[in-house]
């Protein structure tokens, strides 16, 4: 297992693609879209298993104001494993990958909007 940051994404795009519609269930019309005018925004983590795309996580830098001052704390979205890849902390690593490679870049922070919270928490997220 490797964990990429900043991946190739436009080598792994059809896999990136795959890994989005089977991991999440969104419809192709969305996927389409996102791939058109979103895509480009995002860097993309990965995690290699040989020459498989197993994981993803896309992280967008941003920029947060809070009480007039800025703070840099970029946004994790879009976690996605292989289906064949799962409870095997691919995804766990991952996250950990993105905190450490962030605390070196002096984020203020990094922040994730999940569906299901109890699954970040074990990462580290709070």
């Amino acid at each position: 297992m490797k964990i990429f940051s900043r991946l190739d994404k436009h080598k792994y795009k059809n896999e990136i693609f795959k890994l989005m519609q089977n991991g999440f269930n969104e419809p192709l019309s969305w996927l389409e879209f996102f791939f058109k005018e979103l895509f480009e925004k995002y860097e993309v983590f990965g995690v290699l298993e040989n020459t498989k795309l197993i994981s993803i996580a896309f992280v967008s830098d941003k920029t947060l104001i809070f009480n007039a001052q800025k703070f840099y704390c970029p946004l994790i979205s879009y976690v996605a494993t292989d289906k064949n890849f799962l409870r095997q902390k691919n995804a766990f690593n991952l996250l950990a990958h993105i905190k450490k490679f962030y605390v070196q870049k002096n984020a203020d922070g990094l922040y994730l909007c999940p569906t299901n919270p109890n699954v970040y928490i074990s990462s580290g997220f709070e």
